[in-house]
């Protein structure tokens, strides 16, 4: 039984204070006070709870403990109607108000009014002054028995607080690990990789949906199914030995795959061994692409050079160990370059695959047939009886490429220069590979279309090469070089025309190097534009002295050979002419340039361009060597030519065959229909001379009239008649 009564009081801040009253048999203080005690114990807590520091805590509590005691010492007061000066400063201390504002005979009424029961109170705490006197022995301990008490419920409100919380993590957990495994689900279930688990009779007892789309077969199907089945018989066990194997299509075939197995047998939501397997079908394919163009040549599909040397390495080293001989040969189509400028790249392109077919045809299938780059290849051979193999093999490639090419809708000629080296006891195949260079370097050397054996004389021949290229360059420095002058005659009067101009070096240590060593050296190192720019303004200023020295009317003119290089830039050589004419004093008219079809091959619109203008300064252009290459009507046709000079080859066979004599008759009938004249090089004999007389041939130049002489010797030749008729 107990009885209480609220009250409330009004504080200086305009904040009111409920005091709660009760008359239960024990300590009535102790009770109001636990309450009042309670509520800012559990604030305390709160502010412990979200980080406060403890030393903030530590001193709300000491004021919460000192309220709830100003608050229980006030209670008691009141309702056991004290003196009121006693309960006039507990009010003062409690509501911090000033002693005057407080009458303790009002704050009675005012509580009486506002709670009836306080009477009813005052009586109850009569009929219980015995329990309180069984408290009131020992003051301080009743106040710890109090806080205990307090102490109590605040760990019981902590607690139900806690388990709240803990009770809300854990359904915000649970809720959290339902989605977490909902997520799992989804993403094995439309992983890309098969997760099968077998159990540990060798049955498959779950797997996922993408077995269909890997294997061909429905979850249905092989779920239950004995899992080697699945095995090629030829494979490790994927359950034992992670990596590659094979796993059998629904249709019958075997698909490369991976897998990495977990013994999850002791786990009881598995109870099996789990298998990740992978399709790698295509990182292999795509493996094996990346091999092949590492390999080969993305242009022909032959073997490229790193290939090529691989195989030839370990070609030598059996060779080293069971005696067995080999050879390695280089093939370098000729003048392939013409070809490339004046049909094209995509055409350059197909002539070079269609090499490389024809060469594969060469081979026996432990050859190999490579390509090294632009339009060089290699074939190399095993197993040979001896040197006669490689020569039949390299006879073979002649063959196979003297029959025609059809490319654009047109038929081209090629031929290839051959290298062969054979391999020597103790021989490196880094000097196999050089050999085989050399050698093919001395079959173009010889006359193109051939093949050549590498000798050990060909080693001292490559290195005078290296030698003669450092020599030419500081010749070019060194202004080494001369100019001679070949006469060309009119074969109807036997009077001299103009000359042909030929550039000369006289090495200081090795004498006059033939223009046939040097010429091709210019080429190659890019040296020969300075060469010509050199022999043009010497030409120009030779024939300007001609002018002067001559009595007749008819002053001869000078002809000087172009280099394809000396057209690029384009516009550059028509700058040049212009220039030296000018400087020379020369009227271009008397200049006479020759070009080989190369130089139309190479840029057929920037050439036609230039020798456009080129002509319209006065300068005739001539094309040397025709009937020699890649002859075509249609030049004579879409440039401006003035003079065809017919190759000496067809001069030196004259008069010893029906079909040579033919073939003269008919560049010299082309020339006329042309209206263009015709000039026959190479003329060494007086039937030569004789045939092309009744041929009606104009001009003609050859060792029968003169050889190459200085300009000084020729000024003394155009005050006389040709010396032969």
């Amino acid at each position: 039984m107990s009885t209480r009564a609220h009250a409330r009081g009004r504080v200086p801040s305009g904040l009111k204070r409920l005091l709660a009253l009760s008359a239960r048999p024990v300590v009535a203080g102790g009770e109001s006070g636990l309450w009042r005690w309670l509520i800012p114990a559990l604030a305390i807590a709160v502010l412990a709870l979200v980080g406060q520091r403890a030393a903030v805590a530590a001193h709300a509590a000491d004021r919460a403990h000192a309220v709830a005691a100003e608050a229980t010492a006030l209670a008691s007061d009141v309702v056991l109607d004290r003196d009121g000066p006693d309960l006039r400063h507990r009010a003062v201390a409690f509501a911090a108000a000033h002693p005057d504002d407080v009458d303790a005979a009002d704050l009675a009424r005012r509580l009486e009014r506002g709670n009836d029961r306080l009477a009813a109170l005052r009586a109850s705490i009569a009929g219980a002054r015995a329990v309180e006197d069984r408290y009131a022995g020992d003051a301080s301990r009743a106040a710890g028995g109090a806080r205990a008490a307090s102490l109590m419920l605040i760990a019981l409100a902590l607690g139900l607080a806690v388990l709240l919380l803990w009770c809300v993590w854990a359904r915000r957990s649970a809720a959290r690990a339902a989605k977490q495994e909902q997520r799992f689900r989804s993403i094995v279930r439309n992983s890309s990789d098969l997760i099968l688990v077998v159990g540990g009779r060798g049955d498959v007892i779950d797997c996922t949906p993408v077995v269909e789309k890997m294997l061909g077969r429905s979850v249905a199907g092989v779920v239950g199914s004995d899992f080697a089945a699945l095995v090629h018989a030829d494979d490790e066990s994927p359950l034992t030995t992670p990596g590659p194997w094979r796993a059998r299509h629904a249709d019958g075939s075997w698909i490369d795959v991976e897998s990495t197995c977990t013994d999850l047998r002791d786990d009881a939501t598995v109870g099996g061994l789990v298998l990740v397997i992978r399709d790698v079908r295509e990182r292999n394919a795509m493996e094996q692409r990346l091999h092949h163009a590492a390999f080969h040549d993305p242009l022909t599909g032959l073997a490229n050079r790193a290939l090529f040397e691989d195989r030839m390495r370990q070609a030598v080293a059996r060779g080293r160990r069971t005696g067995a001989k080999l050879a390695v040969l280089f093939v370098d189509l000729d003048d392939f370059k013409t070809v490339n400028d004046s049909l094209g790249h995509a055409a350059g392109d197909e002539l070079l695959r269609l090499t490389a077919a024809r060469l594969d045809t060469c081979l026996r299938g432990a050859d190999t047939a490579a390509r090294l780059g632009g339009d060089e290849f290699a074939l190399l051979l095993e197993d040979l009886e001896g040197a006669e193999g490689a020569v039949a093999v390299a006879q073979r490639v002649h063959d196979a490429l003297a029959l025609p090419f059809t490319i654009a809708e047109e038929e081209i000629f090629v031929q290839a220069s051959v290298g062969i080296a054979l391999h020597e006891n103790g021989q490196l195949d880094e000097e196999l590979m050089r050999n085989a260079d050399m050698a093919m370097y001395a079959a173009k050397g010889a006359g193109k279309g051939r093949h050549e054996l590498f000798r050990p004389v060909m080693h001292e021949a490559a290195q005078r090469r290296l030698q003669l290229t450092g020599d030419l360059r500081r010749a070019v420095r060194d202004n080494e070089f001369f100019v001679d002058y070949q006469p060309l005659i009119d074969l109807s009067d036997g009077t001299m025309l103009g000359a042909e101009a030929l550039v000369r070096w006289e090495h200081p240590r090795l004498g006059r190097i033939s223009p046939a060593d040097f010429i091709p050296l210019a080429e190659e190192t890019g040296l020969i534009t300075q060469i010509g720019t050199f022999v043009l303004s010497e030409a120009c200023h030779a024939a300007r002295a001609w002018h002067d020295l001559q009595q007749s009317d008819r002053q001869a003119y000078v002809s000087v050979n172009l280099s394809p290089r000396q057209f690029r830039p384009p516009g550059r050589l028509v700058d040049e002419v212009k220039r030296i004419t000018a400087e020379a004093g020369l009227d271009p008219s008397y200049l006479l340039l020759e070009i080989t079809e190369s130089v139309l091959l190479s840029d057929r619109e920037n050439a036609a361009h230039d020798l456009t203008q080129l002509r319209a300064l006065g300068v005739r252009v001539a094309i040397d060597d025709f009937g020699t290459g890649y002859s075509s009507l249609s030049y004579l046709r879409d440039f401006p030519i003035d003079i065809v000079k017919m190759d000496r080859s067809f001069v030196r066979d004259l008069g010893r065959g029906r079909a040579d004599d033919a073939l003269v008759r008919s560049v010299l009938e082309l020339g006329q229909a042309l209206d263009m004249q015709i000039v026959a090089e190479g003329i060494e004999e007086a039937s030569q001379l004789d045939w092309l007389r009744d041929l009606q041939c104009g001009i003609g130049q050859g060792y029968y009239f003169s050889q190459p002489v200085s300009g000084e010797r020729l000024a003394e030749i155009f005050k006389q008649p040709a010396s032969r008729s």
